[in-house]
C-alpha cells in the first residue's frame, strides 16, 4: 500500500532551515498550502528515496526555496505581510497579504465548522477559497 503523507496550513518562519520533508516509502509526502520564511539558508530540503513534493506554499525571503524536491507546483515567493493578533504573530493582514484566499482548497473542506482564522481580529473565520499558512483558533 502506498502511505501519504502531508503537511498542511502551518507556518515556518526564521527557521535555519524552514522544513525537512523525508520518504521512505513509495507514496507521495508533500507540503501544501504552507507558508515558510525568513530563512538565512534553504527553504525545504527533501531527502528521501520515494516521491516529495511541495504545492500552493509560499517561501520567501529566503536563500535558497528548495533542495532535493521531486515535485515543484504552484509555489510563488511573497511578503506574507504578517500581523499581531491574540495568540500570536503570524497572523496574515486581510487587507494586504497575497496569502488570503491563495490556497489550493475550500476552507470548508479542511474547517468545517469555521474555527480557524488568519485574520489578526480573530474574529472572522477563514472562508471561501484557504487562506495559505497557519490558522489560529477563534
Amino acid at each position: 500500500d502506498k502511505a501519504r503523507g502531508n503537511v498542511t496550513l502551518n507556518t515556518f518562519d526564521k527557521n535555519v532551515v524552514g522544513a525537512v520533508i523525508e520518504n521512505r516509502g513509495a507514496g507521495l509526502v508533500e507540503i501544501a498550502d504552507s507558508n515558510i520564511t525568513n530563512s538565512p539558508w534553504v527553504g525545504v530540503i527533501c531527502g528521501s528515496s520515494g516521491p516529495t513534493g511541495i504545492i500552493h506554499t509560499n517561501l520567501w525571503n529566503i536563500s535558497t526555496p528548495t533542495s532535493g524536491c521531486s515535485m515543484l507546483s504552484m509555489l510563488m515567493s511573497a511578503d506574507p505581510r504578517y500581523a499581531t493578533g491574540a495568540l500570536g504573530a503570524h497572523y496574515l493582514d486581510p487587507a494586504a497579504s497575497p496569502l488570503v484566499d491563495a490556497g489550493s482548497i475550500g476552507a470548508s473542506s479542511v474547517f468545517p465548522t469555521g474555527n480557524r482564522t488568519t485574520d489578526p481580529s480573530g474574529v472572522n473565520p477563514d472562508v471561501g477559497v484557504i487562506d495559505i499558512g497557519f490558522h489560529y483558533p477563534l
